[in-house]
């Protein structure tokens, strides 16, 4: 589960006490890292067992974009240089994920910071998306590798069903519930929205048995919901 990668984004690191830098060298390192990582602790922690492929959400906010004039003005490339990165990118780590796991479904979203308006918009929501573009310009590229298959949402959300249990992606921006609350910090605005779309799709009759979300930049695991961090956002470089 991966989300908000941001890639073009820059921080630097003299303008917050040296806490973070960022930037697409940055981007593709820690990337790399997470790939390895989740092939490393697969052997690790599924040995003996049966693996019959991999989920691997492309979950939103895979660009910076230019959604604010700040970014515009700051980022290292333009959104279509980061369309072009952002998707060169994936493709490597799907392709290692496939050699690592023999299969891979690959579920895109798309975030806020996709976006090719200024505002959100309620229809077209996913062809006016940076993000969705690259998750079609990923399947083109591995289109002939019959180990890898997709699903484009062209909405907000999708909907993936492993093992007869439905796994709900939604980047998170769209649950309505703001930023984070006092002490407990964004963890209450996610598992309030995420009880909120749990509603929503029980109301059409299917009741998800765990949410991916994004958005927030925290990792977090509250009952049913797995909440992605950033990869903008690290203490590492």
């Amino acid at each position: 589960h991966n989300s908000d990668r941001h890639f073009g984004e820059v921080i630097e690191a003299s303008e917050i006490n040296g806490w973070n830098s960022y930037n697409t060298d940055i981007c593709r390192r820690r990337v790399r890292r997470f790939i390895d990582a989740s092939c490393e602790l697969a052997r690790r922690w599924a040995a003996g067992a049966q693996i019959d492929g991999a989920l691997y959400t492309m979950g939103g906010d895979e660009i910076s974009g230019d959604i604010h004039d700040e970014l515009r003005e700051t980022n290292e490339l333009t959104s279509l240089e980061q369309v072009e990165g952002a998707t060169e990118l994936h493709v490597a780590g799907i392709k290692q994920l496939a050699d690592e796991f023999g299969r891979v479904h690959v579920v895109a979203v798309p975030g806020n910071h996709g976006r090719t308006t200024r505002k959100p918009t309620a229809k077209k929501y996913g062809a006016l998306s940076y993000d969705i573009m690259i998750a079609k310009l990923v399947a083109k590229e591995l289109r002939d590798d019959e180990r890898i298959s997709f699903d484009v949402a062209a909405g907000p959300d999708a909907l993936t069903v492993i093992y007869n249990r439905p796994i709900l992606t939604t980047h998170g921006d769209k649950i309505g519930t703001g930023g984070g609350k006092g002490f407990a910090g964004p963890i209450l605005p996610i598992i309030r929205g995420a009880k909120q779309v749990q509603l929503q799709y029980s109301g059409a009759g299917v009741s998800p048995f765990l949410i991916l979300m994004g958005h927030y930049h925290t990792s977090a695991a509250p009952p049913g919901i797995l909440a992605n961090g950033s990869v903008v956002r690290s203490m590492y470089r």
